[in-house]
């Protein structure tokens, strides 16, 4: 990664609201599933909950891991945007979403991509005034569309 430009520490954004949000949806399943304990579908109920449990425990593993991840770079240079040593061309870009007010999140969207890869979904961990300015003049220069919005993260 060429270093003309300071490096900002980005991170994915996460909050403990989703975390504590995924452990109250498993406990309500639990809670909804008790009633249809008693039919004769047993085995289905359990094999169904038991899956459903499985998916909220690897996505709270998600979350966990994201929170506890160290940050990563982002840097923008004279035609690049440079995230976590991976460059990406002005030209590649369709647009830079901001989502929020307060910790906002930064959504890079890609030419030909309906939503937001995850590697290209991050906000500041310092610096975020610096950055977000930093990422509009970059944008602007670089007649990339740039707009406050809700934005859908993918893998």
């Amino acid at each position: 990664m060429p270093a003309a430009n300071k490096p900002f520490k980005i991170q994915y954004p996460t909050s403990n609201i989703q975390a504590v949000a995924v452990v109250i949806l498993m406990i309500a399943s639990l809670f909804n599933a008790l009633p249809l304990l008693r039919t004769n579908y047993v085995a289905e109920v359990i094999w169904a909950l038991a899956a459903w449990e499985l998916v909220c425990l690897s996505y709270l593993g998600f979350v966990i891991h994201k929170m506890k991840s160290k940050p990563s770079s982002l840097s923008l240079q004279e035609d690049e945007l440079w995230v976590e040593g991976v460059a990406y061309k002005a030209s590649e870009i369709r647009d830079v979403i901001i989502m929020g007010r307060h910790k906002p999140s930064i959504g890079v969207k890609l030419i030909g991509k309906s939503f937001v890869p995850m590697n290209l979904c991050f906000n500041f961990t310092e610096g975020e005034q610096e950055g977000i300015s930093a990422i509009r003049d970059w944008a602007e220069r670089h007649q990339v569309k740039l707009r406050q919005s809700f934005f859908i993260k993918w893998i």
